[in-house]
């Protein structure tokens, strides 16, 4: 059963080397000096994909196997074939076993995404300990075609049409564009040895169920169906990285600084051609924040057609479609960390979020030493016109002020509304209050019945220390 004691067949498994070998130098996937670790499991894929490497015998070898406790006994098995092969072989060989179950449930994540994830940080510790240059896994067609139709089926961009990359990194996957129908063939004629995966059978992953009933449904209309899709993804992809090329060139990397607040006119969005480059750098930069495919094209929509107000947020930022503008400011960063629910003041003493001091008047100076300010973060109030406790909270629906300088009160909505607050900035107003009424909208306006009159005696000097208002400058 050794591979040496078969040749390869000119009329069937010596085009498959052929063509495979193609394709690596097409994408420029190993070179000479490069040292190879391959992801085997032990499956009929990655045993043919050994065999192949082993028949070129171009590039050192060596063999990574990951049991990760999730079939028993089999999983056992598995493991112990591989190393019986690899003896045979003479390959080096590196197992590790994983709890992953355990870390799925501490990431909150699922079980394949957990050994995706756990699998491919081993790998690179191993290139680090070992020196390896690549790794290769064996992905082929029809796991293309697989992940194509599930990226479809779940609403995925462009991005999603894109598949499985065949580079990415250091990780290669030199049978991406192989049909199974050649791995078969290979493992037959070549009487490669492999075992078979139980879970493969059942249709308890969404996987199973595209491979057992779409894809046959598909190869029915056309035998190449997984082959075709498979081709489809590479013009796909070339032109998914022409785009993102001419996007991140214009407005930077869509992934880059995912923490960072940004805003993007929204005028270029209806400019032709160029407004579809923009809506394609603006659906990047909004997966990548973590927004789903419905959010992007509500707020896309809403800013193409010139509506302001409407907002969405992902677990990581927020979303805003404010006049001429698309907002988007990180959890992190828009205020949500500084700005409290509540805090009560039952004496005239500062904390970390408002600070007080009390102004001295010179007898008969009232308030011409004293102005009505204008600075955001500080204002000047009447102290004998309070009534404690104060109260520094997050503005309400239904809160009424009397600005400076009105006779009656008018709804804090509308004063956010009158002065053209950005939406994005409306959620974090505060206000201070006492007992009777609202003193002061922060960043706003002051009310009229406590403003510093001529006959005011003593001054009460209040200002906001976190200064969390980013579109205001100092005066």
């Amino acid at each position: 059963m050794a591979i040496a004691h078969h040749r390869l067949n000119p009329s069937t498994t010596l085009p498959i080397r052929n063509r495979v070998l193609a394709y690596m130098a097409k994408l420029g996937m190993l070179e000479a000096s490069d040292r190879l670790l391959l992801a085997v499991s032990g499956g009929m894929d990655s045993m043919v994909m050994l065999s192949l490497f082993q028949r070129l015998g171009e590039w050192p070898l060596a063999v990574a196997h990951c049991n990760f406790g999730l079939r028993g006994s089999e999983a056992d098995g598995d493991e112990d074939f591989v190393v019986e092969e690899c003896q045979r072989l003479g390959i080096t060989l590196h197992t590790h076993r994983f709890d992953t179950r355990e870390y799925a449930i501490a990431r909150k994540i699922s079980v394949q995404e957990a050994a995706r994830e756990l699998r491919y940080a081993w790998f690179a510790e191993l290139c680090e300990e070992y020196g390896y240059t690549k790794v290769a896994t064996a992905h082929h067609a029809q796991d293309q075609a697989e992940t194509v139709l599930l990226n479809l089926a779940r609403g995925a961009g462009l991005r999603g049409l894109c598949g499985i990359p065949a580079r990415r990194g250091n990780v290669i996957r030199p049978l991406l564009s192989t049909p199974h129908a050649d791995i078969l063939l290979w493992a037959e004629e070549l009487g490669v040895r492999y075992r078979n995966d139980s879970s493969n059978a059942t249709d308890h992953y969404s996987r199973n169920t595209v491979r057992h009933h779409a894809l046959p449904a598909l190869e029915g209309v056309n035998p190449a169906a997984c082959e075709n899709i498979s081709r489809a993804t590479e013009r796909v992809t070339l032109a998914y990285q022409a785009l993102y090329t001419l996007a991140a060139d214009r407005w930077g990397d869509p992934h880059a600084q995912p923490q960072a607040a940004f805003s993007f006119p929204t005028s270029i969005l209806r400019d032709g051609l160029y407004g579809a480059l923009a809506r394609f750098w603006l659906d990047e930069r909004m997966g990548s924040l973590g927004f789903s495919r419905e959010q992007q094209e509500g707020v896309l929509s809403a800013a193409m057609r010139g509506g302001v107000g409407q907002s969405v947020e992902s677990q990581q930022c927020r979303a805003y479609v404010e006049r001429e503008e698309l907002r988007f400011l990180p959890k992190s960063a828009s205020g949500d960390v500084a700005i409290p629910e509540m805090v009560v003041y039952h004496k005239i003493l500062g904390n970390e979020w408002i600070d007080f001091g009390f102004v001295e008047l010179a007898r008969g100076a009232g308030s011409s030493e004293v102005r009505v300010s204008r600075n955001s973060h500080w204002v000047f109030l009447d102290a004998d016109t309070l009534s404690l406790p104060l109260v520094l909270r997050r503005w309400q629906v239904g809160d009424r002020v009397q600005p400076l300088g009105m006779d009656g009160e008018k709804l804090v909505s509308d004063v956010l509304t009158d002065q053209k607050t950005p939406t994005s900035l409306r959620h974090s107003t505060l206000v201070l209050a006492d007992r009777q009424r609202i003193l002061w909208v922060l960043g706003h306006c002051i009310a009229h019945p406590c403003r510093v009159r001529e006959t005011t005696r003593r001054v009460l000097r209040v200002e906001w220390l976190p200064k969390r208002f980013p579109d205001q400058q100092e005066d």
